[in-house]
């Protein structure tokens, strides 16, 4: 499965990626000189029903301040599978552990570069066509990250 710290690309298959906007709106007025900054919210769904894995990113555009949000928020949601779904995580009934880190890593790594390409899609005809999505730190990023169990129903 892992060689050397990456993943084979039979471990992670893309089933499907959503997106919710079809295009981004703003909530004000942006100065082509105007700072601004985003705001990244990712959360790892795992659902065990149906045995796959989702990573959902919500991305919102932000005044200087970080205070006033200028724009609407986006979602990109990409769906995975994994021959090793099993594995991949250690669910007690209180907690979550990660234990295939290079899957968890790159289905992070695979949705950032999905929200990147939309949020330059999303951008490329308005005033915020210059701006470019900072590097995102995956330590940083996994702090941030929620993990949601979705259960098998009982019965």
């Amino acid at each position: 499965m892992e060689v050397n710290g990456f993943i084979n690309e039979e471990d992670l298959s893309i089933i499907r990626i959503d997106s919710s906007e079809t295009s981004i709106s703003f909530l004000q007025d942006i100065k082509d000189n105007e700072d601004v900054t985003i705001k990244l919210s990712p959360v790892l769904f795992i659902n065990l029903e149906e045995e796959f894995f989702a990573v959902k990113i919500s991305a919102t555009f932000f005044n200087s301040l970080g205070d006033n949000a200028i724009s609407s928020t986006i979602k990109v949601i990409v769906f995975f599978s994994s021959k090793h779904f099993g594995s991949v995580f250690n669910i007690t009934k209180n907690e979550v552990e990660i234990a295939q880190m290079p899957i968890v890593l790159n289905m992070l790594e695979t949705a950032i570069g999905v929200m990147r390409g939309v949020l330059y899609e999303q951008t490329k005809d308005t005033t915020l066509s210059n701006f470019s999505l900072p590097f995102i730190d995956l330590n940083d990023f996994m702090t941030e990250l929620k993990i949601n169990v979705i259960k098998k129903q009982e019965g």
